[in-house]
């Protein structure tokens, strides 16, 4: 029996995806003789997967984009707004909302932001036209400008993080810089110490060039909470790992009076506790929502260079795919003793 033209594209892009996040190690592991990883819910694994990788590539980018969009179609929804998380979920939400010409909503202490579909100020495009520079590079605030400018110049992406994460690889800059680039930067507020610092630390600690810093003026505003009553979101993330930080999107959403009943991301474990977490065992207005994801972890699978990197590195005991799985379907068991353990300290 043929697959249909649609499962057909889909498992095409998974598997471009996953072959992608092995070869630039946006999917990497820690050796026996390293201290694992820490996640965001504070578990230890030697597997961490960092989609913000992604963000250094246009046609990365763009197969990302295809995949959300492709989802937003296959199940017919017609969103208002497409809601973008935290700081990873908002690039790729951007480009989403873009391409579908709908307005992109970040939710910011407890105030939503639309922004419009267009960012990209014709003034700047002309002098950018004429500039020469390897990539755009903003600070978390101007993440919506950033990227789609980055996408109109095809440019690799970046930006500066307020500071060093806690967990994960600790990363102080998310996108992928090399000393000697030539790099625009864009600020969505007047330029202030944060920008100035940013704009230090790229140039100083990370021999980057600064070819121009530009000021991208407003294009959002804040809506009140009577302007979302009734309207659909489709609320777009990086990464399904226990799904705690998705679930609160969905929360706020509902909360704020909204339709939200889809949720997409990049990539997902497939873990036990992601579907908990949307079915009931939080609140969210106890109404299905409905998960899926461009690419998941079996995906990764087939591909020889990950199980060569599992046997040359000694990232598992047993060095091959199954003790890499033996780990990934042993989490929610894991990950249950490690909420338990919290309650009890």
């Amino acid at each position: 029996m043929k697959k249909k033209p649609a499962l057909v594209f889909e498992f095409w892009l998974a598997m471009k995806i996953a072959r992608t996040m092995l070869f630039i190690k946006a999917t990497t592991f820690k050796k026996l003789t390293e201290d694992p990883y820490k996640w965001a819910c504070g578990m230890l694994m030697r597997i961490y997967n960092d989609n913000r990788m992604m963000l250094g590539n246009f046609k990365h980018r763009m197969r990302i984009t295809k995949g959300f969009v492709n989802l937003i179609w296959k199940n017919k929804i017609n969103p208002d707004f497409i809601i973008g998380t935290s700081t990873s979920g908002i690039a790729p939400a951007t480009a989403v909302a873009k391409a579908l010409s709908k307005e992109l909503l970040i939710h910011q202490k407890d105030e939503y932001y639309a922004y419009e579909i267009e960012l990209c100020d014709k003034e700047i495009v002309s002098i950018l036209n004429d500039q020469e520079f390897d990539v755009v590079i903003t600070n978390v605030a101007s993440i919506p400008y950033g990227i789609q400018y980055a996408n109109k110049f095809r440019k690799p992406f970046a930006y500066v993080r307020n500071e060093t994460k806690d967990h994960g690889k600790k990363m102080l800059i998310e996108g992928i810089v090399k000393p000697g680039m030539k790099f625009i930067f864009l600020y969505s507020s007047e330029e202030n110490e944060d920008s100035r610092n940013s704009i230090s630390i790229l140039k100083n600690e990370f021999r980057l060039q600064l070819s121009g810093s530009y000021f991208t003026g407003y294009m959002h505003r804040k809506m009140d909470s009577y302007q979302l009553v009734g309207l659909k979101a489709v609320v777009i993330e990086d990464l399904f790992s226990t799904g705690g930080s998705s679930a609160f999107e969905v929360y706020k959403a509902r909360q704020a009076g909204m339709i939200c009943n889809y949720c997409f991301s990049i990539f997902s474990y497939g873990f036990d506790c992601l579907k908990k977490q949307f079915s009931g065992e939080i609140n969210i207005s106890n109404k299905e929502v409905r998960l899926a994801e461009v690419c998941e972890i079996d995906s990764l699978l087939p591909f020889w260079v990950l199980n060569g990197e599992i046997q040359r590195l000694h990232f598992y005991p047993h060095k091959t795919i199954k003790a890499m799985i033996d780990e990934i379907n042993g989490f929610d068991k894991r990950y249950k003793s490690f909420l338990a353990e919290k309650e009890m300290s």
